[in-house]
């Protein structure tokens, strides 16, 4: 659950976040952000009634779709089975500020090794007539991620500096694309 806003920005005949319109809250617009994926583990391997068994890749994809919309559908473009298919039913995490959040989870087998996962949303306002890309890492690969913070720089470093001496963030993003090319983060 959302801390509770500051005092003055919920109007007094508010009785639902859901209800308030979108200048009355202090997040800027969900329109803008999104989808967001997360990872979630790796379920060991399990045997099937046909002996076999492998790693599971579980993770989840939150989206935002304004209230009183259509609930949104996201459909997975998985390599092995070679066309689309619909993930998980979405689960409603929240509504605030006329935005409904819905989460998808998602569980992949593993396969010999790394490939390429497409995924798109239909009836969000964000990710509309988009392709998504993620990694499911082969069985028995090591594991291999990126994050970051702060862009690498914080706020008591002089900007002069960072653009001068660094080029700006550039550097750490171009560099982290490379890498990504080479090897992919999953």
């Amino acid at each position: 659950a959302f801390p509770p806003p500051p005092p003055g920005v919920l109007p007094p005949s508010a009785t639902s976040p859901a209800a308030l319109p979108a200048a009355a809250h202090p997040f800027r617009s969900p329109a803008s952000m999104g989808p967001l994926l997360r990872f979630g583990g790796m379920l060991a391997p399990s045997r099937s009634s046909s002996g076999r068994g492998g790693w599971l890749w579980t993770g989840s994809v939150l989206v935002s779709a304004p209230v009183g919309t259509p609930t949104p559908t996201l459909v997975l473009f998985d390599p092995p089975e070679n066309d689309a298919s619909a993930a998980a039913a979405p689960v409603l995490v929240d509504s605030y500020g006329g935005w409904s959040y819905y989460r998808f989870e998602l569980v992949l087998a593993t396969g010999a090794a790394t490939r390429a996962v497409e995924y798109a949303v239909t009836g969000s306002t964000v990710a509309a007539d988009k392709r998504f890309q993620f990694f499911v890492p082969g069985s028995g690969e090591d594991a291999s991620a990126a994050f970051w913070t702060c862009n690498g720089f914080g706020e008591d470093m002089d900007l002069g500096k960072v653009a001068n001496e660094f080029h700006g963030i550039q550097p750490l993003w171009k560099d982290l694309l490379r890498r990504h090319k080479e090897k992919p983060f999953h």
